[in-house]
């Protein structure tokens, strides 16, 4: 008999520590399983500048990403590899112009005992997302999740709120005018303090 997989309803999700358990669903003893955890929502959860600078980096060579799951953050498109493509992407949810991503849930899951044949490349054979469950099941199965564009690994995964903001706040500064009511002018923001910038993220209002 092949594995089922179970797909499971909305209320089976995992708890805040991440844990689930099939207690309650009644599953035969004498069958194999398999299961695929999957999470897609709140794309922008941990995605900022800094992780579009982080990819150019890789793609330029200068800084590679050290880890195949940062690799799998970076492939924002599910192209199999890092790209440019991948930068446009993300910019896109960052600047609201996705709400989520078109070819991408924003969280992938891998089990925690695979191991890559190339760390280094880890899209040179397909990566699981499920795990098989055997009727002689012994002890916890467990997943490594992956969250779609956060390549610094701030994102928050059991909230829908922000994460942390890892960015530096400075004040920008203009010169000094005196304005009359209506009058429109052209001016300069600059900062006022020299500081070494890799890249910036802002709103104005």
């Amino acid at each position: 008999m092949p594995p089922i997989t179970l797909f499971l309803p909305y209320l089976n999700q995992t708890g805040v520590d991440g844990c689930w358990s099939p207690a309650g669903l009644n599953l035969p003893l004498s069958s194999d399983y398999t299961l695929a955890p999957s999470l897609d929502n709140n794309h922008l959860n941990g995605v900022s500048t800094f992780d579009l600078i982080l990819i150019n980096k890789h793609i330029l060579g200068t800084e590679p990403l050290n880890s195949p799951y940062k690799l799998m953050a970076a492939d924002a498109n599910n192209s199999r590899s890092v790209t440019t493509f991948d930068i446009i992407e993300l910019r896109k949810v960052i600047l609201g112009v996705y709400q989520e991503l078109p070819n991408n849930s924003s969280w992938r899951f891998v089990p925690k005992d695979y191991v890559f044949p190339n760390p280094q490349n880890p899209f040179q054979q397909v990566i699981p997302g499920f795990a098989p469950i055997s009727a002689a099941l012994q002890g916890p199965i467990e997943f490594i999740g992956v969250k779609v564009g956060d390549i610094n690994c701030n994102a928050v995964p059991h909230s829908v709120a922000p994460p942390p903001d890892d960015r530096a706040e400075t004040a920008l500064a203009m010169p000094d005018a005196t304005l009359a009511a209506g009058q429109l002018l052209e001016t300069e923001l600059y900062l006022p303090t020299e500081m070494d910038w890799q890249g910036v993220q802002l709103a104005l209002n």
